[in-house]
């Protein structure tokens, strides 16, 4: 199963400012923050969805400042009716973000298109919110959107906490293999996969929408995220749609961030996230596939 979880500005200044290292507490305050962004011709939208996450949040937002440098760049996080604080952090510790609180949950699609309609960047990050930074992990993605306009996302190499290499980058879902998934067979079948060295640069036919760098009017032109999807096949979708327009999708393996998994949807009951997957991939399959084999993995994902 997928895994998921300001101000106008009075000048064209762009302030630079350190932040204190990430810490795992909430009790002091973010040091050196600046109290008002600049808007002005910036390069990059941060776009982060959050759902109960807070101290992961927390260390995502202290890494963005510390790490993304040489960039104008705005932060705009969305909060679905969290319980545990998260937007009230926001609020106090990160001055310099758009705080979007929302009364109920719009789920990962739903309020990613919130951000969208306010995003002034010209290119539009998706961002998991148990996702950190050791590098500058964005420049080298904007970098590579600027030299290459016919690419119209791209997303970089993600690491687990302990080193190991997320399996990002892949082909289109094809009903038949997750069919077979379901029956533990896809182990015993050798299938053609994408190179395995994800330290590479290549195009790939999906990327993940945990860290994806989409040309903002691009996003806008395909309509953003279809909501009828909740958390699951959002970025195979996205990437149907992205290739229709004609552009391609990359992995970028020289772009590196950290991932902890699934932060947001353990917090969900494991029979919710069930009946959530399954909802989703009917959606995707009904449009992209036949009504029959859709409602076949629908009963058998039931």
């Amino acid at each position: 199963m997928p895994t998921k979880s300001a101000s106008k500005p009075k000048n064209n200044t762009l302030k630079t400012f350190k932040v204190q290292p990430c810490r795992s507490s909430l009790k002091k305050r973010t040091k050196d923050l600046p109290t008002r962004s600049n808007l002005v011709g910036q390069n990059l939208t941060i776009s982060i969805v959050s759902y109960n996450t807070k101290k992961l949040l927390y260390r995502c937002l202290q890494s963005i400042y510390q790490y993304t440098k040489k960039l104008k760049f705005e932060v705009i996080v969305i909060d679905n009716a969290s319980s545990d604080g998260s937007a009230q952090m926001v609020a106090k510790e990160f001055p310099l973000v758009k705080l979007i609180r929302n009364k109920t949950n719009l789920w990962y699609t739903g309020a990613n298109n919130q951000a969208l309609k306010i995003a002034q960047g010209k290119y539009f990050l998706i961002l998991n919110s148990d996702i950190f930074l050791k590098t500058n992990a964005f420049k080298k993605l904007v970098e590579y959107l600027n030299l290459h306009p016919k690419v119209g996302a791209v997303e970089p190499c993600q690491l687990y906490e302990d080193g190991r290499i997320a399996p990002t980058g892949s082909r289109h879902n094809r009903i038949w293999l997750d069919l077979v998934a379901l029956t533990g067979l896809h182990r015993l079948i050798k299938l053609k996969t994408l190179p395995q060295d994800r330290k590479l640069t290549y195009p790939t036919e999906v990327i993940s929408d945990g860290a994806m760098l989409i040309r903002t009017d691009l996003f806008k032109k395909i309509s953003g995220y279809d909501e009828r999807f909740r958390l699951y096949y959002t970025e195979n979708d996205l990437c149907q749609r992205i290739q229709a327009k004609k552009f391609t999708t990359i992995h970028c393996g020289a772009a590196r961030i950290w991932h902890t998994v699934s932060a947001s949807t353990n917090k969900a009951g494991w029979k919710t996230i069930s009946n959530i997957y399954a909802h989703d991939a009917l959606v995707y399959y009904l449009k992209y596939g036949s009504p029959t084999s859709a409602w076949l993995l629908f009963l058998a994902l039931k």
